[in-house]
């Protein structure tokens, strides 16, 4: 029997996801299956990068359902609550469970799909709400603690930081380092094509988890050609509070993401990376933007951490120490372009070898069954 897993996840940002729902436009005749596999192709955040590989073993049965999208929820919700009350049937089953809306559209669903596991990979749910579908529990950091998170509603954690990892281990639960990496399907998604932009940045910014990142970014775009997408972040959730900083205003594009954002990195001369502000001080970097450039085919200008020469061999990416050495190597690897293309090689080839997600995905689903196992032996079991 195959095991059953319903990973809950998000296009990301969500302004990205509505501009292509925009540019699409046929979306109200898409079942939710053919919805289900646009979404996919979009290839924004973690896509099915987990559930394919699983699939493709035959001993899974991994689907994805995508949170904060009403579109994808009403088509949910029509599948599920069969007949044209089916809007009414979910309110009433939300009310009786003292359950908002979007949490009965998912017992509903989870009831009907009937998963082993529940891997919720990104948290806009209170994490208060998962325990009561029965299955086994499943979580993922690699920034702060998400609102209305506690680490004792799921059964498994996995996580970037060691810290993290002590932590949780702490409070009982059981935690594991969870790789990053790179879908191998994404390179051959790409259009092959020369550098179009001088030196580029993709990621969040503001007041929230990136504080020092944007001061950084502020001072690197005031003297270099930075082009810049990403996400502005500050304590009350998205804002267009970019325009507060002019000189990151005026070079800013707007959300990108998925295979849009993967072209980005592919036509870029440089793309610099930096870390969140939590990883700052820890002193560790780590993160999937790394792995996306890299295997993407760019050239990764990352920001220097302890933990790098330990965790990567040299010569697949450059470091920079403060924004004068970052200024410097863009300054000399936008002249040296046999170099740099011998490092962006390097890079690809490293990270589909060695960070492919068709490993992490078999490498997680282990780790799953384990804990279904353990599950199983204290009497507990879907639906």
């Amino acid at each position: 029997m195959k095991t059953r897993l319903l990973k809950f996840d998000i296009v990301h940002p969500v302004a990205y996801l509505e501009r292509a729902k925009r540019e699409r436009g046929d979306l109200a005749a898409m079942s939710l299956a053919e919805y289900r596999t646009w979404l996919i192709g979009l290839r924004s955040n973690y896509s099915d990068f987990y559930t394919h590989w699983l699939n493709e073993t035959g001993e899974w049965a991994a689907e994805e359902f995508f949170l904060l999208d009403p579109v994808f929820l009403n088509k949910v919700v029509r599948e599920v609550f069969d007949g044209p009350t089916h809007r009414l049937k979910a309110r009433i089953a939300a009310r009786a469970k003292g359950w908002t809306w979007t949490e009965a559209v998912i017992a509903a669903y989870v009831e009907h799909f009937c998963p082993d596991a529940i891997f919720a990979r990104s948290n806009p749910i209170r994490s208060a709400f998962w325990p009561q579908m029965g299955a086994l529990n499943i979580s993922r950091l690699s920034a702060r603690l998400p609102w209305n998170w506690h680490p004792e509603h799921f059964d498994l954690l996995f996580v970037d930081d060691p810290v993290f990892r002590e932590f949780f281990q702490m409070h009982g639960v059981r935690t594991l380092l969870n790789r990053q990496g790179i879908d191998p399907r994404i390179p051959g998604e790409l259009a092959p094509r020369s550098a179009r932009f001088a030196t580029t940045f993709v990621g969040g910014l503001g007041v929230r988890n990136f504080a020092r990142r944007t001061r950084f970014l502020a001072e690197l775009a005031a003297r270099t050609e930075l082009d810049l997408w990403g996400y502005w972040w500050d304590e009350t959730g998205p804002q267009s509070s970019i325009q507060t900083v002019p000189v990151l205003a005026q070079r800013f594009h707007g959300v990108t993401s998925g295979l849009e954002m993967y072209q980005i990195f592919r036509d870029s001369a440089v793309v610099v990376n930096d870390y969140v502000d939590l990883d700052t001080h820890t002193g560790i970097g780590y993160n999937q933007r790394m792995f996306e450039v890299m295997g993407a085919g760019g050239f990764l200008l990352t920001r220097a951490a302890r933990n790098l020469s330990a965790d990567f061999p040299a010569g697949i990416f450059v470091t920079y120490e403060c924004v004068e050495d970052c200024i410097d190597k863009i300054a000399y690897f936008t002249r040296n372009t046999a170099e740099r293309d011998e490092i962006a090689a390097a890079g690809r080839a490293h990270v589909l070898e060695n960070a492919s997600f068709r490993d992490i995905a078999l490498d997680f689903g282990r780790e799953v069954r384990r804990s279904l196992d353990l599950r199983e032996q204290r009497g507990a079991g879907p639906c």
